[in-house]
């Protein structure tokens, strides 16, 4: 998937692809509107703690894909390798919304 695929694709969409990469098992086999389909899974791309659970996980894996990853994300760009980190994009980078942390994990796992 490319990255901006990955910018397009719903909300729900996400959740349910990380889901699967994590394993996790649904709730329930009962309807969920929300999600517009079967099972009941985590609102990763809106929910804060539910995106620090799959930060936390991409991390583990990779910590230097997952933090670059980040900084891809939530500036449109790779960071160049040879520029030092500075204050400004590491406060950047703590700011980043659910749906920006969701879309770093999932090119960070889905290297796994």
């Amino acid at each position: 998937m490319t990255f901006e695929e990955l910018k397009r694709m719903s909300h729900s969409d996400l959740d349910m692809i990380l889901s699967q990469l994590l394993n996790y098992i649904p709730l329930s086999n009962s309807y969920d509107a929300y999600h517009d389909r079967w099972g009941i899974y985590p609102k990763y791309c809106i929910n804060v703690e539910d995106s620090l659970y799959v930060q936390n996980h991409a991390l583990n894996v990779d910590r230097n894909l997952y933090v670059n990853n980040l900084y891809s994300v939530c500036y449109g760009f790779e960071k160049d390798k040879e520029l030092p980190w500075d204050i400004l994009n590491v406060a950047h980078l703590i700011q980043a919304t659910p749906r920006q942390r969701v879309e770093a994990a999932y090119l960070t796992l889905k290297k796994e």
